[in-house]
């Protein structure tokens, strides 16, 4: 299993360069990166890409670009944020879901969750679930770890919450048998060569990423 994360996907020149470095991705690579993937059975087969917090572009430029390579995608928007300038709304979410896209929760308002008294932390993450549950009335089971923060009473309100799948970015390889899904973010300088690198866990600041995993829980 491959699963690749992405936030922002411009569509503006000034903007691709302004965030340059940062989380986001241009349009442009966009697409090279769905048609590298096509062109790649042994990848796509076993891709999936998740798209974090909600931005409008999720709906306007993504997924038109999804159905056209039929690629499987699972967007975890912000609660707050949805309906506001920049972010996508409920009537997109809810044409998200009827073209068979996941939708999952990414906290209310994206906080810190290892930071949180025991009240907030639940607020948190059951206001996401009840309120995306309700309005898009299908169930929501997939949870993206805001900033990919995390520990065992973290883990421990998740599953009470009723939620299946928990992902993070940790960019480490996948336990087949844990619901710990581990993602690789790709930002706006992820090079065609790097992808691939990330795709077969070789290279790439991965060193790092399975040294800084070595702190947190393995399971869920």
């Amino acid at each position: 299993m491959i699963i690749l994360n992405y936030h922002q996907i411009y569509t503006d020149a000034f903007e691709e360069l302004r965030i340059s470095g940062k989380f986001g991705t241009g349009i442009a690579e966009f697409k090279k990166q769905l048609d590298f993937f096509i062109k790649h059975p042994s990848i796509s087969n076993q891709l999936i890409l998740t798209f974090d917090d909600g931005f409008k572009t999720h709906f306007t430029e993504v997924m038109p670009l999804l159905l056209e390579h039929q690629i499987n995608g699972i967007f975890f928007p912000i609660i707050d944020k949805i309906g506001t300038e920049g972010y996508i709304s409920w009537e997109d979410l809810q044409e998200l879901s009827k073209s068979g896209f996941s939708i999952g929760a990414h906290g209310k308002s994206h906080q810190d969750l290892t930071k949180l008294d025991r009240q907030t932390l639940h607020q948190e993450i059951y206001d996401s679930k009840n309120m995306l549950s309700s309005k898009l009335n299908i169930p929501i089971v997939d949870f993206s770890l805001p900033y990919s923060k995390y520990n065992q009473q973290v883990l421990n309100h998740l599953k009470e919450a009723g939620f299946e799948r928990v992902y993070t970015t940790l960019g480490i390889k996948n336990n087949p048998e844990s619901s710990l899904l581990h993602r690789w973010n790709i930002k706006d300088k992820t090079t065609l060569s790097q992808l691939n690198n990330l795709i077969h866990n070789k290279g790439y600041k991965s060193l790092f990423y399975k040294f800084r995993s070595q702190f947190y829980p393995k399971t869920f």
